[in-house]
């Protein structure tokens, strides 16, 4: 399994700290964090495989590890344009060099590609939010363990006794 809760926890608490500023699931329920605060959502938690997977047996215990890739998009959120662009290259150079290692020391996964920073702007009435975004793909192990399961004895019909 891959370990999301682990992964979230170690981006998230440590960006806030880097950022000074919270950082929360986009869409999450609550009230909304003062300005300036980055929202995180993981498109595809799960992750999408890359070739097939490597079985091993040690003991009694048959391990299925595979690479799979996954990306966060990141959205931060200000009351001024520049500040929010300011925020989000902010982030992106803590990807590119801090959050790189804490990552992969700390829960496996690699920084794979860092997406350009876009304008996602988007007028609520007559105001304006003020969010720029990237999408950050990772790489990590997804490790599935199960009991080893033999076959002792096999019954062959149809097939001629040899010798």
């Amino acid at each position: 399994m891959i370990q999301y809760r682990a992964i979230r926890k170690a981006m998230v608490e440590a960006l806030a700290v880097y950022l000074a500023a919270p950082v929360v699931e986009m869409n999450s329920i609550g009230k909304e964090p003062p300005y300036p605060y980055v929202t995180y959502d993981f498109i595809n938690p799960a992750g999408d495989p890359i070739g097939f997977p490597a079985v091993t047996i040690e003991e009694n215990i048959m391990q299925h590890t595979e690479n799979v890739s996954f990306t966060v998009s990141f959205q931060s959120y200000a009351d001024d344009k520049a500040d929010s662009i300011e925020q989000a290259m902010k982030l992106r150079d803590w990807f590119m060099v801090e959050g790189r290692w804490l990552l992969k020391d700390n829960v496996n996964v690699v920084v794979t590609h860092i997406g350009g920073i876009e304008n996602r702007d988007i007028q609520l009435g007559d105001e304006w939010e003020r969010r720029n975004g990237l999408d950050i793909e990772f790489r990590t192990l997804n490790i599935v363990k199960e009991a080893l399961r033999t076959i002792d004895t096999a019954t062959i019909k149809g097939a001629e006794r040899i010798g």
